[in-house]
């Protein structure tokens, strides 16, 4: 009689484990097509978006404003330079300026990831060496 009881506590234990187990599995399955079907979408349309203003709006801007920077800094460098001078140093520097925003900023930033994870997997050597220079710096020499 005992172990028909135990038998029969063991049996409804399984069967409620079954059915926690079915049920968690189902909630999970939704969960993920919930999460790839309207969720990720979602994220990437909004990146997209994002990407599109950034392009079309703030790199003009940032352009523009690292022109007027560069020109500014060329042009009050030398004090004594007759003003074609001061005007020549002042657009080369404007160019040198935005380009160093627009491409050697960005070329840093990647050398900086990649030496991250060089790092981070145990190349220090490569690391050091990434470390070690910028684009930036050695455009404007």
């Amino acid at each position: 009689m005992v172990l028909k009881a135990v038998e029969f506590v063991k049996t409804a234990y399984l069967a409620l484990q079954a059915r926690i187990i079915t049920g968690l599995t189902n909630i999970g399955t939704s969960l993920m097509s919930f999460g790839t079907k309207t969720l990720l979408p979602a994220m990437q349309n909004i990146g997209k978006k994002l990407l599109r203003v950034f392009g079309r709006v703030l790199l003009p801007l940032y352009a523009f404003y690292n022109a007027v920077v560069g020109f500014v800094e060329g042009f009050t460098a030398n004090k004594d330079d007759s003003l074609v001078e001061k005007i020549f140093r002042g657009i080369s520097r404007g160019i040198e300026e935005v380009i160093n925003a627009i491409v050697m900023w960005p070329a840093d930033l990647i050398k900086d990831v990649v030496s991250w994870i060089a790092g981070a997997l145990g190349f220090t050597e490569i690391e050091s060496f990434l470390d070690s220079f910028s684009f930036q710096e050695g455009s404007s020499e």
